[in-house]
């Protein structure tokens, strides 16, 4: 028995910090997207919980009548940027802590544990 899987990111975000939607163009990419996946056998959907990543897969879901699945081990662990004024090197640390303890939840950001 063998199973394709098909990754896709979410689609273009609104630039700013936190859990952000998808821009007008985003939506374009998530129903370009949905079109591709429309005619393709594809039995399940799996998001993150992460509103621009739920908004894409729900375009994309709604497309193929499938429903989706959130799934919080998908959630981005640290974004740079999201902490105003951090240094570099303290994002990689953070980053490093969050590949490491996958418990671990900075103080803002998109890898925090629950919304």
């Amino acid at each position: 028995m063998s199973a394709d899987f098909y990754l896709v990111r979410h689609a273009i975000k609104e630039r700013n910090v936190g859990d952000v939607s998808i821009t007008a163009d985003g939506l374009e990419q998530a129903h370009a997207t949905a079109s591709h996946f429309k005619q393709m056998p594809i039995s399940r959907i799996f998001s993150s919980p992460l509103k621009r990543a739920k908004q894409t897969a729900q375009i994309i879901g709604n497309a193929t009548r499938i429903p989706i699945l959130e799934d919080i081990r998908l959630r981005e662990r640290a974004n740079w940027g999201d902490l105003p004024g951090q240094p570099f090197q303290e994002f990689v640390q953070m980053w490093n802590r969050c590949t490491k303890e996958r418990d671990y939840s900075p103080p803002i950001g998109d890898c925090k544990k629950s919304r």
